[in-house]
């Protein structure tokens, strides 16, 4: 069972295809974290056809929970132990699609044993499509810190005033950054599977 990402689906802005958007939705990676997950898809499903290699690919939303170290994982964690303020990037009404760490597992569990699923790509997500409003609401309740109801920070002055000076920060300190500057610009998508 191969992890590949959500991310494959690019800025989710195919005219064509609905949201939220199936397995079926036009890929069109816009990053080199979501370029590798699309090549080795492609690597796969080759040697599935010519070879009778068994295997089966998961296109998860952003993984949260127990276990996830990094992302939106990461920034969920931090603002539920109240170290990060719960903020709203661009208009909020947009969908992110997100899975809980063990439901990751148990459908990679389940699709590695079902023969019928050999060859094949399923999106997994959470059963709800979240606003990012409505998301970052429950987690300021959570933490009796609520975001400004009438501010949204505009994308391009998140990635300004937090995305960038924490890869930099990162870098000069030789340390991994807790917020990846890919699915940072997927918060402002309506990035819905």
């Amino acid at each position: 069972v191969f992890w590949s990402a959500a991310a494959l689906y690019g800025n989710f802005d195919a005219p064509d295809y609905p949201l939220p958007a199936r397995e079926d939705y036009p890929v069109n990676p816009t990053n080199d974290y979501a370029k590798t997950k699309l090549e080795a898809e492609e690597w796969l499903l080759h040697y599935h056809k010519h070879h009778g290699l068994w295997v089966t690919i998961m296109r998860c939303g952003a993984i949260y929970g127990e276990g996830a170290t990094y992302a939106m994982g990461n920034a969920i964690i931090l603002k539920l132990l109240g170290m990060l303020e719960p903020i709203i990037v661009g208009s909020g009404k947009n969908r992110v699609a997100l899975i809980y760490a063990r439901d990751t597992v148990r459908i990679a569990d389940v699709l590695a044993r079902a023969e019928e699923a050999s060859g094949r790509i399923f999106n997994a997500r959470d059963n709800c499509a979240y606003t990012l409003e409505a998301i970052e609401e429950a987690l300021g309740e959570a933490v009796g810190s609520p975001p400004f109801k009438k501010f949204r920070m505009p994308a391009r002055a998140f990635k300004k005033m937090i995305v960038d000076p924490v890869q930099k920060q990162s870098k000069e300190w030789g340390i991994e950054p807790i917020i990846d500057p890919g699915l940072a610009a997927m918060t402002t998508l309506d990035s819905y599977i």
